[in-house]
C-alpha cells in the first residue's frame, strides 16, 4: 500500500510492479500514513489535515470517515 500527496491510497501485487491492484479514492488532502488491519481486512489512512478513512479491501469501499482536527 502506498500513500502521498495526490491523495489516492494504491494497493499493489508484489508480482506486478508497473500497477496498482486498486485505488481507493476519497481524502482531500495530502496522505501521511497508511496501515493495515489484517484480522478485519481493512486498511486505515491518515491525511495530512488529519482525516482517518477506514476502507474494506474486498470491496474498496470506505467504511468509516474520522475528523481528528
Amino acid at each position: 500500500m502506498t500513500g502521498g500527496a495526490d491523495k489516492i491510497v494504491r494497493l499493489w501485487n508484489p508480482g506486478v510492479i508497473n500497477k496498482p491492484t486498486a485505488r481507493l479514492v476519497g481524502h482531500r488532502f495530502s496522505i501521511v500514513d497508511v496501515a493495515v488491519n489484517e484480522e478485519d481486512q481493512h486498511v486505515i489512512s491518515v491525511s495530512s489535515s488529519m482525516v482517518v478513512r477506514v476502507w474494506d479491501v474486498h470491496t474498496l469501499n470506505s467504511l468509516q470517515v474520522e475528523d481528528h482536527r
